[in-house]
């Protein structure tokens, strides 16, 4: 019991002595090289052109086998993978799923995918 209770003593000074210190640093935290993750980089080229041939490209693959609509969860089947709306599905996201067609989203732009049953 006692060997316990020393323990827990050593580890407290240890602790309070680290708290000390820490406090009494300056903060060296430098706020320049943050950014917002959802706000692209000043070096990113925004371009809509390259934008539009890179989602063009994708598009061309897509093919899309089905829709699934299980109460108010929408899902679609992408080159025999389930997608659910509003996920993402390589670099698209997934905005709307209707059962005539998908609304996605590439970098700002948004299309439509129509989906043709029985092809």
């Amino acid at each position: 019991m006692l060997g316990l209770l020393s323990k827990f003593f050593v580890s407290l000074f240890f602790l309070s002595i680290c708290l000390l210190i820490w406090a009494d640093e300056e903060s060296s935290f430098d706020n320049t090289h943050r950014r917002d993750p959802f706000i692209a980089p000043e070096w990113f080229d925004n371009s809509t052109e390259a934008g539009e041939t890179v989602l063009q490209q994708i598009i061309s693959k897509v093919k899309i086998m089905g829709v699934v609509v299980d109460g108010p969860k929408k899902y679609v089947i992408i080159n025999d993978t389930i997608v659910a709306e509003k996920s993402n599905w390589q670099d698209l996201i997934i905005d709307n799923i209707e059962p005539d067609h998908i609304d996605v989203i590439y970098r700002d732009i948004k299309t439509t995918i129509p989906y043709k049953r029985g092809t």
